[in-house]
């Protein structure tokens, strides 16, 4: 601010009047104390931007002290007291430069790195470190430094300053969501004031938080004491059995499991000593149930069917009230198996679990109409108190609440449709969200091939195999499987295929230009079971 100085100019390529360029990061010697970007001096550049090829020859990729030529700002050299001889430039600190991008990062602790197609660009305070040009600033995260030390590594002789925070893009074309719908984010029953955990002595503790406990940690944390599990479905059956098996013996406790809503339990993949597949993984078996955007005549078969698809629901039925002790316990549920099923809903049950009941190491306590937390366990809201020193919530995640806390806000509150169900057309591509695609989204009896088709499906997509059908083509279509769900079973809030598991195949097959049909004959096209390798890649 020079009285008669010239004001700095504006444009496209370096920051305004005072501010440096950010396409040219000067690397300050281990004398300065602290790396700053550089302070402008009195001068003009005869270019209005670095060019690239000056910047590979004298900036970002080698390393030189000096600006490249596109940025000739004077530069003063001062010898390293650490290095005899050795040079770099220093300047003043200035306040940090503002991005000239319009989107933005959430700050991490850690140090992360970037390139886009400006050019390097890094976020620091005064006091932080800017990365060295040739080293991987340029596409990788440079070593953050050490407390104390200088970005070069050798000791500062000013205090030691604390890193900041440092923002970095990344641009693509296109975004695969594979965060998975398990995990990371779990799904924690709400509690009216003065009724939640805040108010138990004993120990609270999510099935996700369980899983990262190793054998001997899980055995030494429930051994002896009075164990609650909340759910009945697959992670609270295998932690009530493992919780079984932990307090075996003398001094052992009874794990008690409080139910809600009952499920359709299956003790293996047989049935009267016939594979189970054979009665919903066929194409004639899958005759009998809805599909999506099926026509009059195919909705006439499902309604001429429905006798023999309740038939094939209660064969089921009786071979489990006969193998298991479901009566006994009061766990029968009052649904059809084939609601569990088409909605994914089944859980296979671990080898000896009603042993470990029927020697009174499990108990079964329903909470249909709610509980809540007291000092010593659990109340019910029928009055029936549970002491527990130790409460397991096995009660699911939220995974559709990764995908919102990462998409921006034009697209978040798109993430669940009005059915509670994902709106993704081949359970891939949302209709509304450009350049985006989720995959392990969608759910059926094997999660691994319906992953693993999608992923096909969208390579074949991207390669430009196929084009997508128009924005109101797909929300039918996925309006239909809505449908499909919801005449289906009354657990229709979940993406599960099941029961047109083959005919969703078929079409993503039909996509790539792949054959629909997969076994040798007819007979076995119709009543042979479908399974992965029948996709085998041809």
């Amino acid at each position: 601010n020079t009285p008669g100085r010239r004001p700095w100019r504006k444009d496209k390529q370096h920051g305004p009047r005072g501010r440096p360029c950010l396409r040219c990061p000067v690397w300050p010697s281990s004398a300065a104390g602290s790396a700053a970007w550089p302070r402008r001096s009195r001068w003009r550049p005869t270019t209005p931007s670095c060019s690239r090829r000056r910047r590979r020859s004298a900036g970002c990729g080698s390393t030189a002290s000096t600006a490249p030529r596109g940025c000739r700002r004077p530069a003063r050299t001062t010898s390293s007291p650490t290095t005899p001889g050795r040079t770099a430039t220093t300047r003043r600190s200035r306040p940090t430069p503002r991005s000239s991008t319009t989107s933005r990062a959430t700050p991490t602790s850690s140090t992360s790195g970037a390139t886009s197609r400006s050019g390097p660009r890094w976020w620091t305070s005064s006091s932080s470190a800017v990365p060295r040009p040739g080293s991987p600033s340029c596409g990788a995260a440079p070593a953050r430094p050490r407390s104390g030390a200088s970005p070069c590594g050798r000791s500062a002789s000013s205090p030691a300053t604390p890193t900041p925070f440092r923002y970095h893009y990344y641009k693509f074309e296109f975004v695969v969501m594979c965060t998975g719908k398990y995990g990371d984010v779990p799904r924690m029953p709400v509690f009216p004031p003065g009724k939640g955990p805040e108010v138990f002595k004993g120990t609270v503790m999510h099935s996700l938080d369980y899983c990262k406990l190793s054998e001997e940690e899980t055995v030494e944390l429930m051994r002896g004491k009075k164990v609650v599990v909340v759910g009945y479905k697959k992670s609270a059956i295998d932690l009530a059995n493992e919780c079984a098996q932990a307090n075996q013996g003398e001094g052992g406790q009874a794990c008690t499991m409080l139910v809600r809503t009952l499920h359709w339990v299956v003790p293996s993949y047989s049935i009267w000593g016939l594979p189970f597949f054979l009665f919903y993984s066929t194409r004639f078996s899958q005759l009998f149930y809805e599909r999506p955007n099926q026509g009059l005549f195919r909705s006439l078969l499902c309604r001429l069917m429905s006798p023999l698809r309740s038939g094939v629901s209660k064969f089921i039925e009786s071979y489990l009230s006969w193998k298991l002790p479901l009566g006994k316990y009061g766990l029968t549920p009052d649904h059809p198996f084939v609601e569990d099923y088409a909605s994914c809903q089944m859980a296979i049950l671990p080898e000896g679990f009603f042993d470990m009941a029927d020697r009174g190491l499990v108990r079964f306590q329903r909470a249909s109409a709610g509980w809540c937390f007291s000092e010593n366990g659990v109340v019910l809201d029928d009055g029936t108190k549970v002491e527990a020193d130790l409460v397991f919530l096995a009660t699911g995640f939220e995974g559709k609440d990764k995908l919102r806390e990462v998409l921006p806000k034009p697209f978040r509150d798109l993430v669940v449709g009005k059915s509670s169900m994902m709106p993704l057309y081949r359970g891939t591509i949302h209709p509304l969200i450009p350049n985006m695609a989720f995959v392990g989204f969608v759910e059926s009896v094997s999660n691994l091939h319906t992953s693993e088709l999608r992923c096909r499906w969208l390579s074949g997509l991207l390669e430009g195999r196929f084009e997508l059908p128009s924005v109101k083509a797909m929300m039918g279509h996925v309006a239909g499987e809505a449908d499909a769900m919801r005449r289906t079973t009354r657990f229709y809030r979940r993406h599960c295929i099941s029961t047109y598991s083959i005919h969703d195949s078929d079409g993503m097959c039909a996509d790539l230009g792949s054959a629909t049909l997969r076994k040798g004959n007819w007979i076995a096209e119709l009543f042979a079971p479908y399974n992965n390798k029948d996709y085998k890649e041809q």
